[in-house]
């Protein structure tokens, strides 16, 4: 049984050893959380070839239908993401979530995005398969069916 302190011990441990770095996530707009996601999928086999890229690139124009310079959001979103275990990246993800997409019907387009991307290179990974059901989990998507 663990007790409280140990908890937050184990707690503390896990914020020291998290490779988030707050202070270039906490500026992110849509767009770059968009990309994070995306890529998220795209990076979990430790790979990203140039089918998913160029997922990545059309599905955030297509969400977001706005002019972006996606070479220097791809950098920026791939300078955080690099570093993050699986842990960071969900963590990431439930930070942002609610910011960005809020309704039923975004968090919707934002799983059928994510399975586009995970088709894209025609090849599919256990561990794309376990960052789509974290995303699931986050955005609630088994909650909101029923």
């Amino acid at each position: 049984m663990v007790n409280k302190y140990h908890f937050l011990y184990l707690m503390r441990i896990m914020y020291i050893n998290s490779m988030i770095d707050t202070s270039l996530i906490k500026d992110w707009d849509k767009a770059h959380f968009m990309a994070y996601i995306c890529l998220c999928v795209a990076a979990s086999d430790n790979s990203i070839d140039d089918s998913e890229l160029e997922e990545t690139k059309n599905k955030v124009h297509e969400f977001l239908g706005e002019d972006i310079d996606y070479d220097r959001l791809m950098n920026e979103v791939m300078l955080e993401l690099k570093n993050h275990s699986l842990q960071d990246k969900k963590d990431v993800i439930n930070m942002k979530r609610n910011k960005f997409f809020t309704t039923k019907e975004e968090r919707f387009r934002v799983i059928d995005t994510v399975e586009d991307v995970i088709v894209a290179d025609l090849n599919i990974e256990q561990s794309e398969l376990e960052i789509y059901k974290i995303l699931k989990n986050a955005f609630d998507i088994d909650d909101l069916i029923n």
